[in-house]
């Protein structure tokens, strides 16, 4: 039987996936969801995004044909002045080829490059497609990260800059990008000028990094290490450390100074790091940790502690509790099973809490979040996609707890913004609802004791019947059912003289 260690180990393992499937070890330069701009100077580029300044795509203009023309695509007959295509009208590269534009996907070197030439000093980068065609683009990018938003709260969209392209020993190539720079995809309105609508990305505020999936890749399978990126790392550099450790340890594979704007993602690679057992605080061990022997299957020093989880059928008793109030409040309504749970996470239990949609298991994440702010607790709550924290979000701002919740899930949720919610809920003051609460506590007393009166009435023994009230009831429906069906089936069958019609 395996380990702890080595359950956790493998279960790690999955969330990294280091094959080809990955676009972020094997990246497709021609695939529809990404767009790749030329003549552009890295550093650039880079230094435009950060300082906050958002950047637009240039389309090689159509040709007219009247260039068409000039160019030996379309004839003119001199007699009949009729129009003739000699050759097929050009791709947006063959065109911009024609009209002087340099579709050279590797981008000239900054230090090399005049970075006064207005093409490198302005805020558009420029394409080799059509209008339509880059209109076509951007809007399918825009959808993508639209969707990946709306349902996890995750922005996915990149500007990659420099490629690598590698070969562990196969026929075939692949390429990896490497300085990866977080952006966002804003819509805007149509361009006459353009023939297109207005697209533009910016720095989103997160931070800047590397390749983690080929880092890892390099590490566990070349032993190779790629360089980190730092906060004062430039592009340019960063290339260059990278160019070094190829030449020096693969010099068959080659850097390619690309740029490209697609959608990459990261989150199961971060889960990845963060369970490795080096990186958890004060040296500690996950498999000591009695929670995660219970998930595993592990036997720890405690068996008390290491016992399967309990599946609670009766609802705890919380109507005799004196501190009920004080130490599981209700914020929302909730039934018996639900208050029970709150009692369950309250008192420390691990607590798993199932059910179908509409039953009110968001209601209960309030209330248990309301509870823990009660009891001055920290509450760390996370989901899957981004509706489910929403509605819990908006349920905490009806209830005005919405300050005592500080949202991390939003892509917009950068750093300054997360410092400023900060300061805010600092420097803000909160009173303790104390006036008005003896009202509604006396009113739920009174109500709470009427019907434990009424319970404890209905199921107790009447008199010397031996049977409860609510047996009687039940037995005393059910006897009336069965005489009125009796009685209508005498009717039907005509047996007391009677006809139908009478």
């Amino acid at each position: 039987m395996p380990t702890i260690l080595e359950t956790l180990e493998n279960l790690r393992t999955r969330l990294l996936d280091t094959t080809r499937r990955n676009r972020l070890v094997n990246f497709k330069l021609g695939q529809k969801d990404c767009l790749r701009v030329v003549d552009e100077l890295p550093n650039q580029l880079c230094d435009v995004l950060i300082d906050g300044k958002s950047m637009s795509f240039l389309p090689i203009p159509e040709p007219s044909e009247k260039q068409l023309i000039e160019k030996g695509y379309i004839s003119i007959n001199p007699d009949t002045e009729e129009k003739e295509e000699i050759k097929p009208p050009p791709n947006a590269k063959q065109w911009a080829k024609e009209i002087g534009f340099n579709t050279d996907y590797e981008l000239p070197n900054n230090y090399d490059a005049s970075e006064t030439e207005e093409k490198h000093s302005d805020l558009d980068l420029q394409t080799i497609f059509y209008p339509h065609e880059l209109d076509i683009r951007l809007k399918k990018i825009y959808q993508k990260v639209q969707l990946s938003i709306n349902e996890t709260g995750t922005n996915i969209l990149y500007i990659s800059i420099g490629f690598l392209e590698w070969n562990d020993g196969g026929n075939k190539n692949s390429f990896a990008p490497l300085f990866l720079i977080p952006v966002s995809l804003e819509k805007g309105k149509l361009s006459i000028k353009k023939k297109m609508y207005e697209y533009k990305i910016s720095y989103s505020g997160q931070s800047i990094v590397s390749n983690l999936s080929f880092k890892e890749k390099l590490k566990n399978d070349f032993n190779l290490v790629l360089p980190e990126v730092e906060e004062e790392t430039n592009p340019e550099d960063y290339l260059k450390e990278v160019k070094k450790l190829i030449e020096t340890k693969k010099p068959t594979w080659k850097l390619h100074r690309y740029v490209s704007l697609s959608l990459l993602n990261f989150s199961q690679l971060l889960m990845y790091l963060d369970l490795q057992p080096g990186r958890w605080p004060n040296n500690a061990k996950l498999e000591d940790h009695p929670l995660i022997s219970k998930l595993l299957g592990g036997i720890g020093n405690d068996e008390d502690e290491n016992e399967p989880f309990d599946i609670s059928e009766e609802p705890y008793p919380f109507d005799t509790y004196d501190d009920i109030h004080e130490k599981y409040p209700l914020v929302l309504d909730a039934d018996s099973s639900q208050h029970s749970a709150i009692i369950e996470v309250i008192d420390g239990q691990n607590t798993v809490i199932e059910g179908p949609p509409g039953t009110g298991k968001s209601q209960t994440i309030v209330n248990l979040i309301a509870a823990a702010i009660n009891q001055g607790k920290s509450v760390l709550f996370v989901a899957e996609k981004q509706a489910a924290l929403k509605v819990v979000q908006d349920r905490l701002n009806n209830i005005n707890l919405g300050d005592f919740c500080l949202n991390l899930w939003s892509h917009r949720s950068t750093k300054t913004e997360v410092f400023s919610n900060i300061k805010k809920r600092l420097d803000k003051y909160h009173k303790y609802p104390q006036r008005g609460i003896e009202k509604p506590k006396g009113v739920y007393e009174k109500s709470v004791e009427e019907l434990n009166n009424y319970a404890d009435k209905i199921n107790s023994e009447w008199k010397s019947t031996k049977y409860t009230l609510h047996q009687i009831f039940t037995r005393a429906a059910r006897y009336k059912e069965l005489l009125t069906h009796d009685l209508l089936e005498s009717i039907e069958n005509n047996e007391d003289g009677f006809s139908r019609k009478e």
